[in-house]
């Protein structure tokens, strides 16, 4: 038995062949080395570039030329035509009305969806937290987020139709989607999926509090006004601004809400900035036009969402 023991542990401490090969690597010369490295990591950056780049530089291309319904079979060889796309947006009443409007639909849309979905997000965090057994609540608040996105806003559609569960519940016979109440019935919907998100990240990030922070607001005779003010929200305020940020992209992004609830033709109160784009490229068959105004909202959001990004990233460095 002792020696059955004793081989046994001669053959675990053997080098595996893991550590062999690590070992093998460090003794290499410092450029082979890094040649090797940069081997490994060609076909992910290839991939990546494929990925990401490619796409973006076939946009910009496109926004440079004519490509429309009668040169799309070629669309590389379509005809160069420099920024007369964007001037042409720009210059043009017929389309730069639309698309300003569009633009201001979707900027009132991510305000209001991102605010309401911060504070539901952080009321439940509070909430579940005060609970001795809330873990019930918190697989509850994520249903939400685990339903795919376009059957959750399909049964949002049903709900406001006209016979719907939401006036059959409110007593109302209102046309919740047309005129202004579509842009009601689509923050609703929205907020209803993205409010578990900032649940999901709040929870995790009060998670790390310390409770003895807890203890000495209670200590102190605080109560649950006390610890959300003076312990919970300077805790998670700086991961508060970067959600913000991070839900405003997706919010100005989103498509697919819109167009369950209307389709290719939407209220002048819910045309968003994406559905507007997707009708003028897609439907209209102006697709370096779309381009274009594409171009010009990255560029335009590039300002007010990467530089507050960068800006609060460097705060939390230096913090």
């Amino acid at each position: 038995m002792t020696q059955h023991l004793a081989e046994r542990k001669a053959v675990s401490d053997r080098p595996t062949i893991t550590h062999r090969a690590s070992r093998r690597i460090r003794s290499l010369p410092p450029g082979y080395r890094k040649r090797a490295i940069w081997a490994l990591l060609l076909p992910a950056i290839i991939c990546e570039a494929a990925v990401y780049l490619v796409p973006i530089a076939t946009g910009i291309y496109t926004s440079f030329t004519r490509v429309n319904q009668f040169t799309i079979r070629d669309w590389f060889h379509a005809p160069f035509v420099g920024f007369q796309n964007f001037t042409s947006v720009l210059s043009s009443s017929v389309i730069s009305g639309p698309v300003i409007h569009s633009f201001l639909v979707s900027v009132r849309y991510v305000v209001c969806v991102v605010a309401i979905s911060l504070f539901i997000g952080f009321v439940a965090t509070v909430f579940v937290r005060s609970l001795r057994h809330g873990r019930f609540f918190q697989v509850f608040f994520i249903i939400p987020y685990a339903v795919p996105v376009y059957a959750g806003v399909l049964a949002w559609d049903f709900s406001f139709q006209g016979q719907g569960a939401v006036n059959t519940l409110l007593g109302t016979h209102t046309l919740w989607l047309q005129g202004s109440q579509a842009f009601i019935a689509m923050v609703v919907a929205a907020v209803w999926r993205t409010w578990p998100f900032v649940f999901l990240m709040m929870l995790a990030s009060t998670s790390n509090i310390p409770t003895e922070l807890f203890e000495a607001i209670r200590s102190d005779g605080g109560g649950r006004w006390a610890e959300t003010r003076h312990v919970i929200f300077p805790h998670v305020r700086s991961q508060l601004g970067v959600l913000a940020l991070l839900l405003s992209i997706w919010t100005f992004n989103d498509f697919v809400t819109p167009f369950v609830f209307f389709g290719q033709v939407a209220p002048p109160a819910a045309n968003v900035f994406p559905l507007n784009v997707y009708v003028t490229t897609f439907i209209s068959f102006a697709y370096s036009v779309g381009s274009a105004i594409t171009l010009m909202a990255v560029i335009l959001l590039s300002v007010f969402i990467v530089l507050p990004y960068m800006k609060m990233t460097r705060l939390g460095d230096n913090s």
